[in-house]
């Protein structure tokens, strides 16, 4: 199993049970940055606090800046919370919401690491990007340095809690289609 995620299931013991389960999988919150550029490391450290105790009904995964790893994570989810950087140009550790649809066309602020996940996104196929929302904090320093600035920190609690309160929506959302 993969050190850097927590849930409570074990590994399937045969490719007969790799197939997608019947019922919902756990919503994934899915960590992504870089913590050797400052602020750019938020989606990490916020995904490394909730792999303490995962909110119910989730997974939680730190992937970094190792997109391709994400993949088979996001396989089989209905699902999936990215938590970010994203750049607003509003108050440093501001926290933002929106599906990824709305990162992708550019209607919202853009995350960091668009790019790469876009290409994971688009490795899914099946219209996978319905399924991924974005929670993104606005940095406020990024650049070659292991501390974040006073403000993400700060941010970091209500940041926990929002991808807890926005998780609890999705899999709300995903039993009632199971």
């Amino acid at each position: 199993m993969n050190p850097s995620l927590r849930t409570s299931q074990t590994a399937p013991e045969s490719d007969a049970e790799m197939s997608p389960p019947a019922e919902c999988e756990p919503v994934l919150i899915l960590g992504v940055g870089n913590i050797l550029l400052m602020d750019d490391g938020v989606g990490v450290h916020v995904a490394r606090r909730l792999q303490i105790r995962p909110p119910p009904g989730t997974a939680v995964v730190d992937v970094g800046t190792d997109f391709p790893s994400a993949i088979p994570h996001l396989q089989h989810r209905r699902a999936a919370l990215v938590i970010d950087a994203m750049d607003t140009g509003g108050p440093p550790g501001s926290i933002y919401y929106c599906p990824w649809e709305d990162v992708r066309d550019s209607c919202c602020a853009h995350s960091v690491h668009e790019m790469g996940l876009r290409s994971v996104v688009e490795s899914l196929g099946r219209n996978a990007s319905g399924m991924l929302h974005v929670l993104g904090v606005q940095p406020a320093r990024i650049g070659y340095g292991l501390h974040m600035s006073p403000e993400v920190i700060a941010s970091l609690d209500a940041v926990a809690q929002a991808a807890c309160e926005i998780a609890g929506l999705l899999t709300q959302d995903c039993h009632s289609f199971g």
